[in-house]
């Protein structure tokens, strides 16, 4: 999934630093006949909207988006890539029925013979679009769980093999799921059978605490083919040019409406998406009110994530509405320990955080009592 600074951001607008800055639109004319013809992004959500589920092919529609932002991807190319594996794989997998043996045979394939890898990188916020980009990662055999996962989950789909993508806050995960079987495979960790349980655990620990599994958010679920492209368009096309520090992010903010208009229950977009429109300039009112009309959706949608709601805070804090961002900073501390919260982020944020909480609290003290 997206990779973001989040630590770094919040620290930004806390300190009423945070800046972004232009980027080109591209928009092209869907064509698949022609490797140089221009594909037109709208004109393939609309096709994916429109298109019944069991009729959507994944490797289809996430190469027709690949050529929207890559105009020189030749699809018959790539297509026949994956033809190539679908056929050298299968008389390997030829009489196996045992579920795990299948996995088996797909990990060994993936990441022995094939050599797909996690990057090489000291954090995770060194991952780039290349990481990310599925048809940049046929090549360089380095992608992150969205990257890798893409062409596991394609080359699944040609075989016919019962495999479904499934999401966590900032993770992507795959599943066999035959109605009777189910196996986790983690593509970071070479096809790694986790249990629900580690994922919660491991990835997002404020669940656990609130003794949540994550369902009711959709999380752990096995994804629907168009949520997997939403996600897709979010998470390997989205951050192409995505740079915290530009000041015009249309790009990113078409492919996130495109995804949401595939997908609108997914809580991360519309962070993503309040996250780009918080103003460098506090005295920005209106747009702040459109940053933070985005990031209630996020919230309501999911609100057990930390960035979200310091971001809610924030908004709050910079409309006037000390009470609200108080309580905003009143529910982190009732939901996190500050010890975790410093793991996650760093002792900076923390600080200029419950300095944000304080400072609400002068304020509405020295508001004028209604008389």
């Amino acid at each position: 999934m997206v990779i973001r600074k989040q630590a770094k951001i919040i620290i930004f607008i806390l300190a009423g630093l945070l800046s972004v800055s232009s980027c080109q639109q591209a928009v092209y004319k869907v064509n698949e006949s022609k490797q140089l013809e221009k594909v037109d992004m709208g004109a393939v959500v609309d096709e994916i909207i429109n298109t019944p589920e069991n009729q959507i092919n994944i490797l289809k529609y996430s190469l027709l988006l690949s050529k929207a932002v890559e105009p020189g991807l030749n699809i018959e190319l790539q297509k026949q890539r994956f033809d190539n594996m679908a056929e050298t794989i299968s008389p390997k997998l030829k009489g196996i029925t045992d579920p795990k043996e299948i996995i088996n045979v797909l990990n060994n394939y993936i990441f022995k013979d094939l050599k797909f890898r996690m990057p090489k990188v000291k954090s995770l916020e060194e991952l780039e679009f290349k990481h990310k980009f599925y048809p940049i990662v046929l090549d360089t055999k380095e992608g992150d769980c969205g990257g890798v996962g893409m062409i596991y989950l394609c080359l699944a789909e040609r075989l016919n093999l019962p495999i479904y993508g499934v999401r966590l806050p900032r993770h992507f995960f795959l599943r066999y799921d035959d109605g009777k079987t189910r196996i986790n495979i983690e593509t970071t960790s070479n096809g790694k059978n986790m249990t629900d349980q580690e994922y919660i655990t491991l990835l997002e620990p404020v669940l656990n605490k609130a003794n949540k599994d994550g369902a009711e958010f959709g999380f752990m679920r096995n994804m629907t083919k168009k949520q997997v492209l939403a996600s897709f368009l979010f998470s390997g096309i989205a951050i192409k040019d995505y740079n915290p520090d530009k000041e015009l992010v249309t790009w990113e903010i078409m492919c996130v409406d495109y995804a949401i208009k595939i997908d609108s229950d997914e809580w991360s977009y519309y962070s993503f998406k309040g996250s780009v429109l918080i103003p460098l300039d506090p005295a920005l009112k209106d747009q702040y009110r459109k940053a933070l009309k985005e990031l209630l959706k996020a919230y309501d949608l999911y609100h057990y994530d930390l960035s979200v709601i310091v971001k809610i805070a924030i908004g709050y804090f910079r409309l006037g509405d000390f009470v609200n961002s108080k309580n905003k900073c009143d529910e982190l501390l009732s939901l996190y320990n500050w010890k975790d919260v410093e793991k996650r982020y760093d002792t900076e944020m923390v600080t200029m955080l419950i300095k944000m909480r304080d400072e609400c609290q002068k304020k509405m003290e020295d508001m004028p009592v209604p008389k």
